[in-house]
């Protein structure tokens, strides 16, 4: 199969091997991955008149030069994570571009219900995985928007807890716990030996991301939503979890949001 994607005037393309009726992984060596994966500029900068300010780094086009991509779809969402060593940085006239990072780059795209069929509730494919069962640390990151008191918030945070992964078969359990951002256990059935796919109907606790006006303060208010759509991967010991979920009350009613957990097993 061939994946396409379009950021701006940037097209990039590269083929995956379906591995299940619900992911793909890289089908061959060698693949790039165009965008702005690197920077330039910043420092110190002249100005006229003879003062000095300190730039911000501006992105530059660079390429991801691929060693691992996992696409996983649920519900008509696509989950995309990439991995590898980021060469040819470009910078832009007059900006001299930065040296590629040196430890390469992880990257997760996570793109929205498409205008084709969805993938159905979740079918067991195989019992042979590289899932790694037992406690995980793991690092959070929640992207949420909700309409609160007339105005609409939009809301980035960070976390961390631990999660405990246990297997039963085809089905894997994930109970998350000490993190703001969700709490809650979510039940998956594996469709390959390192992705698996969320059984349907599943509730999660999630933060609020909603600024009262009042105070200026995020309203403190854990609710349950709605998993409309998640991906759980493995790349043999670390664990990727995405899922999208919707609330539907409280002081956080109608709020959506996407979380990212990586996690590391426990030493």
């Amino acid at each position: 199969m061939v994946a396409s994607f379009r950021s701006g005037p940037t097209t990039s393309t590269f083929t995956v091997g379906a591995t299940s009726d619900s992911s793909a992984t890289l089908s061959g060596p060698g693949q790039g991955f165009s965008g702005e994966w690197g920077f330039c500029g910043g420092g110190a900068v002249q100005l006229d008149g003879g003062g000095v300010a300190i730039a911000d780094p501006a992105p530059a086009q660079a390429t991801l030069s691929l060693t691992f991509a996992e696409l996983t779809v649920d519900q008509g969402v696509a989950f995309l994570r990439l991995q590898g060593p980021v060469v040819d940085v470009q910078g832009s006239p007059g900006c001299s571009p930065d040296g590629p990072p040196s430890g390469g780059l992880s990257a997760l795209l996570v793109c929205d219900v498409s205008s084709g069929n969805g993938v159905g509730p979740a079918q067991a494919t195989t019992t042979a995985t590289r899932f790694v069962t037992g406690a995980y640390d793991c690092n959070s990151t929640a992207d949420s928007v909700v309409s609160y008191q007339g105005e609409e918030d939009h809301s980035t945070i960070g976390g961390s807890g631990t999660l405990a992964l246990t297997a039963s078969g085809p089905s894997l359990e994930a109970v998350y716990s000490g993190d703001p951002n969700a709490t809650g256990t979510l039940d998956f059935v594996v469709t390959s030996d390192s992705s698996a796919n969320p059984a349907a109907g599943q509730t999660i606790t999630v933060g609020c991301g909603a600024i009262d006006p009042t105070t200026s303060e995020q309203v403190n208010a854990p609710t349950p939503g709605e998993v409309t759509a998640a991906a759980l991967t493995t790349d043999g010991t670390s664990l990727y979890l995405t899922f999208l979920s919707k609330t539907s009350g409280g002081a956080c009613a109608d709020q959506t949001a996407s979380t990212v957990l990586v996690c590391t097993p426990k030493g």
